[in-house]
């Protein structure tokens, strides 16, 4: 597992004409069973010269069995994603402003284009849009139950049992 935590941290932090920068790191554990792991990872960084720091709270899934991280986005199929994004959509049109900035971010379009983050919630998933700093304070949340959520994620025997006790 620490491969895996490893293989996207870095921004150049040891490069003395960086000047010095900071970095820390948490990892909490949400589920763990003898198939799955779902962690925590929150991080935060600043680089100097960046123009702000960057810090944020996602979630990993384990496959266990297969001792490799698990994309849930990649287990959405063409039909199911759209169906998301449209939820997405409308969710994020619900309860946004026309005048506030966001409304854009919802067009199909843009969350055709924006990655997902997935969240384990004891009573299903919790999905966002995963947009850029600028417009982060635009996210909105949809919550599925579990039965949803095996459906939309390919029926995946991965997603089947991450609901098991």
């Amino acid at each position: 597992i620490i491969q895996i935590w490893d293989k996207d941290v870095g921004c150049g932090l040891l490069d003395p004409k960086q000047g010095s920068g900071s970095y820390s790191r948490d990892l909490k554990v949400i589920k763990l069973s003898t198939t799955i792991l779902v962690v925590s990872d929150g991080s935060d960084v600043y680089c100097p010269g960046a123009a702000y720091p960057d810090e944020g709270i996602s979630q990993r899934f384990i496959d266990l069995k297969k001792d490799q991280e698990v994309n849930m986005e990649d287990l959405l199929t063409g039909k199911a994603r759209t169906d998301l994004l449209k939820k997405l959509s409308a969710l994020g049109k619900a309860t946004r402003s026309r005048d506030d900035g966001c409304a854009q971010a919802y067009e199909m379009d843009s969350l055709l284009a924006t990655p997902l983050e997935f969240s384990y919630e004891e009573n299903g998933l919790a999905i966002e849009p995963s947009f850029i700093h600028a417009i982060q304070a635009c996210t909105k949340t949809l919550h599925i139950n579990k039965t949803e959520a095996v459906q939309l994620l390919q029926k995946s025997p991965f997603v089947e049992t991450l609901f098991e006790p």
